[in-house]
């Protein structure tokens, strides 16, 4: 595990990041992927910018993919502080190295923030730079297992395709 610094307002610190990686290497342990809650739960602790790049250039340079979960992106209320998506940032890296080689596994959810209920159960993962081989194990995978309630299809579908200006339902 790495550790957010409390006493900064729980900011991220890629020395940390580097000594996790070394004590489990020195413990034998391949570390071959990163999870960042953002923003954080139960911190609420928001990423700015540098520290999204920051944690892909570590990524980069350590060959570890990043599972990027980011279901309370809606949920940022403090102030002067906004989200700050991981896909984002990657695919408009001026660093072409990282732009093209980090792994990244995106999450969100339609119940976390989206509609403030828990219980709608429903979500996706988008990938960048993974190997369409793994892609297809994680589809196997993860088909075993579908079964969505329709709320939360119904949900799932206004999150990646909302109602439009023109539309009857956009207000």
């Amino acid at each position: 595990p790495y550790y957010l610094d409390e006493e900064r307002g729980w900011a991220f610190d890629v020395a940390a990041l580097d000594d996790a990686y070394e004590r489990a290497a020195a413990a034998g342990v391949a570390v071959r992927a990163l999870v960042v809650i953002n923003p954080g739960n139960p911190t609420a602790a928001v990423l700015d910018e540098a520290d999204v790049v920051a944690t892909l250039a570590w990524a980069e340079r350590r060959n570890v993919l990043i599972v990027a979960d980011e279901v309370y992106q809606a949920n940022v209320y403090a102030p002067n502080k906004s989200f700050v998506s991981f896909r984002r940032v990657l695919k408009q890296s001026s660093d072409a190295s990282v732009r093209d080689n980090v792994q990244l596994v995106s999450l969100h959810s339609c119940s976390k923030g989206v509609t403030g209920e828990c219980g709608a159960r429903g979500g996706y993962m988008h990938t960048t730079n993974v190997d369409a081989d793994v892609r297809a194990q994680i589809y196997k995978v993860l088909s075993v297992a579908l079964c969505c309630n329709v709320t939360g299809q119904v949900l799932l579908s206004t999150i990646v395709r909302p109602p439009r200006d023109g539309d009857p339902s956009y207000a």
